[in-house]
């Protein structure tokens, strides 16, 4: 089932506020007999009850679909794996409504053959770069969100509301999770670039950012370090983790994607606020949002920077077990228990990066309707040419009897 062949990185780090050094952010990569498993789970409920939480849930998500049945599709299993872990996160929290219970956000991606699964919980995200594009694959499930759907808010409005920090949906709050799983899946080629983050990372750098960064980076790894060392200089309010996977040539016959559209996210620029922690708002989508309030548009955010390798720091990954960073397709989960990390008392100073052309990237706020076909497979050329030599060798046997005669 696993088809395509994956180079991965991830790096997670807990930000600049001296108040969230322990790291609720969870992270894990592990080839599973459905495919491919990335998965990146933003913890709540308090320092040690939201590390614990989102380490359970990314637990309990690789063990649930390494015992998925026969018969289950991957998406199935995927979808079936994160409700799974909002029960167990919820049974961590005892029975009945209580405030500060644990929880967790999640995203995920589940990828095998040409194919690939995307399920989320709440406000951490997947991105999905090609040929020098980039989409958001995930939309929030907050409040904000929902007031941007209904149009009470703008855009720019949206990046400094004050409900900003409340999300309509998370693993824990209630014993069964919606989970919101892509349909149809989306169809992977060789180049394609995955992009899973928490919101420390989304708040405060644009989707076009990300995308310059993943395309400018010489390494995944490099372009995971930038990114985290670009939040911290503009303020690291909360902890940041990025997991990335490249698509590897080698792997299974690549596919043709088609042409639909991608639902268009939000927060599209950086904001300079700190952001309160993390709560759950249980509105029942029919319900009356409350009324927009008017807020100045976000100034531009600087250009994207690449820092040396000096200043990312150290990776103090969040998870249970450890793997490489950059690396070919591995089996293990690739994260670890998280230090405590360190607060940034001075700046970084960093060169910045010349900006990728205007035409290559979507303008902040938009996303391009549609994803190009992905490029022919390997599999695909030979077959073409091997069929090319045989209608000559036809041909020349043809003329030959012809000339016989």
């Amino acid at each position: 089932m696993l088809g395509a062949l994956l180079e991965v990185a991830q790096r997670t780090d807990p930000g600049r506020d001296p108040d969230k050094q322990v790291n609720e952010d969870s992270a894990a990569y592990r080839a599973t007999k459905l495919g491919h498993l990335l998965v990146v789970c933003d913890g709540m409920g308090g320092h040690a009850l939201g590390q614990e939480a989102s380490r359970l849930a990314v637990t309990t998500i690789m063990q649930s679909l390494d015992t998925a049945a026969p018969a289950m599709t991957p998406g199935t299993a995927l979808a079936h794996a994160i409700a799974e872990a909002g029960r167990r996160v919820y049974q961590m929290g005892g029975t009945g409504p209580q405030a500060g219970r644990p929880g967790s956000t999640c995203v995920a991606l589940l990828v095998h053959g040409a194919a690939v699964e995307v399920a989320h919980v709440g406000d951490s995200r997947a991105y999905f770069v090609r040929n020098g594009h980039i989409w958001p694959l995930t939309k929030d499930h907050s409040v904000v969100q929902q007031l941007l759907d209904k149009g009470a808010i703008t855009p720019e409005q949206a990046v400094s509301h004050p409900e900003g920090n409340k999300i309509t949906r998370a693993l824990g709050m209630k014993p069964d999770t919606e989970v919101e799983l892509r349909d149809p899946p989306l169809l992977q080629a060789v180049g394609d670039v995955f992009v899973l983050a928490t919101d420390g990372l989304c708040d405060l750098v644009r989707t076009d950012e990300i995308g310059t960064v993943v395309m400018q980076a010489t390494s995944l790894d490099l372009a995971c370090q930038n990114l985290v060392a670009m939040a911290n200089a503009r303020g690291g309010h909360d902890n940041i983790t990025v997991l990335m996977a490249r698509v590897l040539p080698g792997g299974g016959a690549g596919a043709i994607v088609p042409h639909e559209p991608i639902a268009p996210t939000i927060v599209e620029a950086p904001s300079a606020v700190a952001a309160p922690e993390k709560t759950l708002i249980d509105r029942p989508s029919g319900t009356a949002p409350p009324s927009a309030a008017h807020f100045p548009p976000t100034p531009p955010a600087a250009a994207p920077f690449a820092p040396s390798s000096a200043a990312g720091g150290p990776f103090a990954p969040a998870s249970p077990a450890t793997a490489p960073h950059a690396a070919a397709p591995a089996s293990a989960a690739s994260s670890a228990p998280a230090s405590p990390g360190r607060p940034i008392t001075e700046p970084l100073h960093v060169p910045p990066v010349p900006p990728a052309p205007q035409s290559r990237l979507p303008a902040p706020g938009s996303v391009p309707h549609t994803i190009p076909p992905a490029p022919p497979s390997r599999s695909g050329l030979l077959v073409a040419v091997v069929a090319m030599m045989l209608v000559f060798l036809v041909g020349v046997i043809v003329w030959w009897l012809m000339r016989g005669r």
